[in-house]
């Protein structure tokens, strides 16, 4: 993504309750924060990078807010953001209910 002579690189993550939102969203970013990686992306501009990371559950890494606030969207785009990975972790669990089957208990 391009914008006012500027590479945007988003990349997104969704994770379980196990991991704090904060570390993964740093540890997603950091990955990209290599200056010689950057220039070779795009050796004419400066990057901007964020990892946009949110919890199965729909709560949001506060840096992925701001920075998606940042490249332009607004509120009502992370509510429907949230509502989509919502709907497909609902989707994703009823898939497994349907393919996973129970082993009998021995009496």
């Amino acid at each position: 993504m391009h914008r006012d002579n500027q590479s945007v690189l988003l990349d997104v993550q969704v994770v379980g309750t196990r991991v704090a939102l904060s570390e993964a969203y740093h540890v997603k970013r950091n990955k990209y924060l290599i200056s010689d990686l950057l220039k070779q992306n795009n050796p004419n501009s400066s990057a901007v990078v964020a990892a946009v990371t949110l919890s199965y559950r729909g709560t949001w890494a506060s840096g992925s807010v701001a920075a998606l606030i940042d490249v332009g969207l607004g509120r009502h785009d992370l509510k429907m953001m949230t509502i989509r990975c919502l709907q497909g972790d609902l989707r994703a669990f009823q898939v497994h209910q349907k393919t996973t089957a129970m082993r009998p208990r021995h009496l």
